[in-house]
């Protein structure tokens, strides 16, 4: 006897229009997310995004610098953005659990990234001109 073969398990999922080309939008699983639970709010998103970008340019920019002056001075604003996205995360109300657990892991996982660092570039900056005064920390900074 040959046992039927069973439907695959995502046969019911259409990710491509009728037409064959291009897609139709997010598919059925994606809307409904995992389990079926709702999806993310969409202003959470978008303040997630708000913070994100200019967050993860600051980080980029800390690569690309040579001095320890400004490599400081960024991780410093990286440090405001961080506090800045958790004060406005901390004053949201009527967040699901989901949501502001995900939301709260993203800022102090930049808050802490963007703290280290900032204590480490300052401690090798202060290296460049400890016990020279003045004139040591300003040409520590050109």
């Amino acid at each position: 006897m040959i046992a039927k073969p069973s439907r695959a398990p995502f046969a019911g999922l259409r990710l491509r229009s009728p037409s064959g080309c291009g897609n139709t939008g997010p598919a059925d699983w994606q809307v409904r997310g995992k389990m079926g639970e709702a999806r993310m709010d969409e202003k959470l998103v978008a303040a997630c995004q708000m913070f994100l970008v200019p967050a993860t340019i600051l980080f980029a920019a800390l690569g690309m610098t040579t001095t320890e002056a400004l490599k400081t001075l960024l991780c410093i604003v990286g440090v405001l953005v961080s506090t800045a996205w958790l004060y406005r995360l901390y004053r949201w109300t009527g967040l699901s659990d989901a949501d502001q657990h995900t939301a709260f892991a993203l800022a102090y996982i930049f808050f802490a990234a963007a703290t280290i660092a900032a204590v480490v570039h300052f401690r090798l900056w202060h290296k460049e001109w400890k016990g020279r005064g003045w004139t040591g920390f300003l040409d520590s900074l050109k």
